[in-house]
């Protein structure tokens, strides 16, 4: 049974480190497909969004009023089917999305592409035998791409006012950690994720997978199947001007591979699959069951 799971595995892995050297098609990027209908009105203002902190929810309309419907792949972006207004509030950040529009009384399909900023991880199984302990965040949907965060350690030690280099990433910075920064929209007492187990590191939001477990997120002893849900609330340093922004995580545990149900692997491969962009055209299965959130992290004690 093992035997034949392991290169399951091998073969899910290599997809991935091939997948994150790869370009996207330049078809399917392509805004003017073949056929009657011109699709050069079909944009938005931008290619990429940031989050806004603002008293309603941040919209982005098409740069001309066209009539007809609208949607986007992968799941996750909250799009008017009508007028293809996004709501860039209530999408989910991180992701890379191919918004489509069918002009009434047309068949064609214009696409465009619009990414919204943020943060993602990769779904997989960690085997931490392996030394596969660590859970490290990329940025914009570009795999290896970490997120821009400054170094906090670069304080001047003549200058009395440590708390101006202090303009870093935050991740799960709840209303009571010093940081001089104590505003109404910290996530709320319990919603933090470290008291509830999740070793993060909270300057780069890396995370411990080895020591999550230790830290008994799973309980004392970790039974096979054992699963902890969390929202992680960050702020990043870019044009977001640190908005506050959240992307939802799904930590399971294993004792071994062999325990990690088939599914479970093909969940994976799903997820990881429309989160890169990556073989969208193949097969209709990926295309059927391509939600990229949350991610599903893994974490087995040993292959075998």
């Amino acid at each position: 049974m093992l035997k034949m799971r392991i290169p399951i595995l091998l073969l899910s892995i290599v997809a991935l480190l091939t997948a994150c050297g790869e370009e996207d098609d330049p078809v399917q990027d392509s805004i003017s497909p073949p056929g009657s209908v011109n699709c050069s009105t079909f944009s938005y203002a931008d290619t990429l969004f940031f989050l806004r902190e603002q008293a309603t929810d941040y919209i982005e309309s098409t740069t001309s009023s066209l009539a007809g419907t609208f949607g986007a792949f992968p799941e996750g972006l909250v799009i008017d089917p009508n007028n293809g207004d996004i709501n860039i509030t209530q999408s989910e950040s991180g992701v890379k999305y191919e918004v489509f529009y069918v002009p009434t009384g047309a068949t064609d399909t214009c696409k465009a592409n619009v990414t919204i900023s943020g943060i993602n991880y990769l779904s997989g199984v960690r085997v931490l035998s392996e030394n596969d302990t660590l859970a490290t965040p990329f940025y914009n949907a570009q795999q290896g791409l970490l997120p821009p965060c400054s170094d906090d350690d670069d304080d001047d030690d003549d200058d009395d006012d440590d708390d101006d280099d202090d303009d870093g990433c935050e991740f799960d910075d709840g209303p009571d950690d010093d940081d001089g920064d104590d505003t109404a929209d910290e996530p709320a007492p319990g919603q933090q994720v470290r008291p509830q187990g999740i070793e993060i590191d909270t300057l780069t939001g890396v995370i411990n997978l080895a020591q999550t477990v230790t830290n008994g997120t799973f309980g004392a002893v970790p039974t096979n199947g054992a699963t902890k849900s969390v929202r992680l609330f960050y702020r990043l340093d870019d044009n977001s001007n640190g908005a506050l922004n959240f992307i939802d995580l799904t930590f399971r545990y294993y004792a071994t591979l062999a325990d990690v149900p088939q599914s479970l692997l093909d969940d994976v491969q799903d997820k990881n699959g429309s989160l890169l962009r990556k073989n969208l055209h193949s097969t209709h299965r990926t295309m059927s069951r391509g939600k990229p959130r949350p991610p599903e992290l893994i974490i087995v004690t040993t292959l075998r």
